[in-house]
């Protein structure tokens, strides 16, 4: 399976849901501070994240095919 800065696509999905649920929990900073504690639990850091969507985000846009 791909992935870009050890992160597969399936992860990502599963981390930026975790994103968005902690941000809808806790608010925009307290939820930002949570969601960098879960990615300590799973190994990583809001740096390696960051450049992991950068990065499958540059894939998507440059698949004209949408898959």
């Amino acid at each position: 399976m791909d992935a870009i800065y050890g992160i597969t696509m399936e992860k990502l999905a599963e981390l930026m849901a975790k994103h968005g649920e902690l941000k809808a929990q806790y608010g925009e900073r307290q939820g930002e501070t949570a969601f960098a504690q879960y990615l300590a639990q799973q190994g990583l850091d809001t740096n390696t994240w960051a450049h992991s969507w950068n990065g499958w985000w540059e894939r998507f846009r440059a698949d004209p095919t949408g898959r």
